[in-house]
């Protein structure tokens, strides 16, 4: 049996995460980036202490930041490189478990079902729902049957 991989917080892997997204582009043309669209204040030493990991409180304002200058999925940057990612000291999951919750396409808790259908219902406009409902019967759809 594989060993399994230590599940680790998205504060002890995200500044990685941003610098393998960075790639080629040093950091100051990143600041740069962020300047241009009008997220102000940055410093290279900011993203500096971001990559090194730091920074342990990135506020959601300054990761959206982020993943925009990056040209990123947001949850690109939020899912380790391997292994599972601890939510609570109780909580972890799997890269792929937290895409289908983030994409809403199913509840992080399997016995929250229920409560999670209310609240994306409760969460959204008629208009949304009916999108949203047309969406996963296309998605539903486009699966081919496995019998």
């Amino acid at each position: 049996m594989p060993a399994k991989t230590k599940a680790r917080r998205p504060a002890d892997y995200i500044g990685e995460r941003v610098k393998r997204a960075r790639g080629t582009m040093h950091q100051q043309d990143l600041v740069a980036r962020l300047d241009e669209l009008g997220f102000t204040g940055w410093r290279q030493t900011k993203i500096t202490k971001i990559e090194r990991g730091e920074v342990k409180r990135l506020s959601i304002d300054y990761f959206l930041a982020l993943a925009v200058a990056l040209s990123v999925d947001p949850v690109r940057l939020l899912l380790p490189a391997e292994g599972d990612i601890e939510l609570t000291p109780k909580l972890r999951r799997t890269p792929i478990e937290l895409i289908r919750w983030w994409r809403n396409s199913e509840p992080l808790i399997p016995e929250d079902r229920r409560r999670w259908w209310e609240q994306a219902r409760n969460l959204v406009t008629e208009a949304e729902w009916r999108q949203l409902e047309e969406e996963n019967r296309q998605a539903k759809e486009a699966i081919p049957d496995a019998g």
